[in-house]
Formats: C-alpha cells, structure tokens, sequence
C-alpha cells in the first residue's frame, strides 16, 4: 500500500493506493490540479506499507465482502 508522504508540492495529490509491484515497480495515480507540467516526486516523497502478512477482506464476485 503506498500512502502519500509529506510534500512542498500541495498541488499533486497521491491518494493511498493498493497495488501489486511487478519488477521491482508499481503504477501510483497522481492528480495535478495545477495545470502545468510538473516533475513528480521522488520515490522517497511516496511512503509504503508491505501488505504481507496483514490480513485482507476480498470482495467475492457477486459482491459480497469475505474474510
């Protein structure tokens, strides 16, 4: 789970976001509501958690949540 970390850049949003790393690199949606072309922050700018060992509740194909 990345979760966004403190920055100076209060017009790029990174939201929490659950994703899966695939060579050593994952996708995190960033939203820029300034309008003009920015650079992103660096990795260290964007927090982690591993997910390993927490448990997670899946959502089942009819739409019910299970354990």
């Amino acid at each position: 789970m990345f979760v966004p970390a403190r920055r100076v850049e209060p017009h790029l949003f990174v939201v929490p976001t659950l994703s899966t790393v695939h060579s050593g690199k994952v996708v995190v949606p960033v939203m820029n509501i300034e309008g003009r072309a920015v650079k992103l922050p660096k990795k260290e700018g964007v927090g982690y958690l591993d997910t390993d060992g927490i448990r997670r509740r899946d959502t089942r194909d009819d739409g019910r949540v299970g354990a």
